[in-house]
């Protein structure tokens, strides 16, 4: 997914995963959302929490987090004209992040009507918007493993099937292979006692 170099696509397309939005393109938001206040520290979205919408920054800053095997990972700060979401939001499905306000901070609330509104009537935003959602799927897909960790043998089918299910969903998940490593099957089995 990276470049040839080995590079990740976060480290390569920053500026198109991460974009800042204009004067002119705020404009054209404000009449989709809802000013909101929070201060340092207030939660602003949930990571697995459905229907958040996407959250405008319009001063301040909010800081975007996910939960990985080693704790919560900062993802990115948005300051003034960046904007939380990822593709699956459109879907309704659980957000793969959470978002909290990193100082005082004001956004503009799109809930999820407005956004498939936005993606609908105004097509120069709708691109920047949804290039942007992707590519931070793509991106988080490719970073340290989150959500979901997969338990199994690969020498049951059943295990295949989930795989195949999280995969096609771009669920983020890592996988532990039963078979393949004896010493985690002895702590699982350790935990059970």
């Amino acid at each position: 997914m990276g470049d040839p170099t080995g590079r990740s696509i976060a480290e390569t397309r920053r500026d198109q995963i991460f974009p800042r939005l204009d004067e002119r393109q705020l404009a054209a938001l404000m009449p989709l959302g809802e000013r909101r206040r929070y201060g340092a520290g207030e939660v602003l979205f949930q990571e697995g929490e459905r229907h958040s919408g996407m959250f405008v920054v319009l001063a301040g800053s909010v800081e975007i987090t996910r939960r990985t095997a080693s704790g919560e990972a900062l993802v990115t700060v948005h300051g003034p004209g960046g904007f939380s979401g990822e593709v699956s939001m459109l879907a309704g499905r659980g957000a793969v992040a959470g978002g909290r306000a990193r100082e005082d901070c004001e956004v503009l609330a799109i809930d999820e009507a407005a956004l498939h509104r936005l993606m609908v009537t105004h097509a120069e935003l709708s691109e920047l918007v949804m290039r942007a959602f992707i590519l931070r799927r793509v991106a988080l897909l490719e970073g340290e493993p989150s959500g979901v960790t997969l338990i199994g043998s690969w020498l049951r089918s059943e295990t295949h099937e989930l795989r195949q299910f999280l995969t096609r969903n771009s669920h983020p998940h890592s996988y532990l292979d039963l078979e393949g490593d004896a010493a985690r099957e002895l702590e699982l089995e350790a935990g059970r006692r």
